[in-house]
């Protein structure tokens, strides 16, 4: 399944709020109120969506706008989270994974490493992590912050017919990156983790 069923700010309210209070109560405490129990924030008005894409100049894919939508940033249940990719940028925040890990990338792509497209476009159980593309690295938009030396990436090099981008899980624990068909589908397969495993968080 891609994760279509996260396709407006409805959506993603419900399933948010279901895994933000898991994981407030997996970490021994007991949900607040407020957006998402206290983990989120107000949605993004589409004002400053429009103006987020301006500034990027691309328009957002739809999964991802309509978390925005729905929570404007979004905070892990714990300082440090293992396994994760930190807290969520708000809108404003957004920006290109260059801007802020220039040194990040050219650790990936001082060695570039072809991968043709029979290896590339693997998902789901069937996928090598390793056979991921580093010089996308530049083009990807950095979704969150302070993870385990980790982090979420929209991959804009790779759009399906929806007008999904890849979405990419990006550790340096990992040898490569963790792919995934959108954002919706990356946040579904997380939380499927989440709830078979001792992992906590988003």
């Amino acid at each position: 399944m891609t994760g279509r069923f996260l396709v407006n700010r409805d959506s993603w309210g419900s399933f948010l709020e279901t895994w933000a209070a898991a994981a407030i109560k997996k970490v021994g405490d007991e949900p607040g109120t407020g957006p998402l129990f206290g983990l989120g924030f107000a949605g993004a008005s589409e004002s400053m969506l429009a103006d987020a894409e301006r500034r990027l100049g691309s328009r957002l894919p739809p999964s991802y706008r309509a978390f925005l939508e729905c929570t404007n940033g979004l905070q892990q249940p714990l300082p440090f989270v293992p396994a994760r990719g930190g807290n969520f940028w708000s809108v404003e925040e957004l920006d290109w994974f260059r801007t802020r890990n220039a040194e990040w990338i050219d650790a990936y792509t001082e060695h570039p490493y072809e991968v043709p497209d029979s290896l590339y476009f693997v998902y789901g159980d069937d996928q090598d992590c390793v056979h991921f593309r580093g010089e996308y690295l530049r083009e990807c938009l950095e979704l969150s912050h302070d993870g385990d030396s980790a982090v979420y990436l929209l991959n804009p090099r790779v759009i399906g017919a929806d007008g999904e981008w890849e979405a990419w899980f990006f550790a340096n624990w990992n040898p490569g990156a963790v792919r995934y068909r959108s954002f919706a589908e990356l946040m579904r397969s997380h939380y499927l983790n989440f709830s078979t495993s001792k992992l906590d968080g988003f």
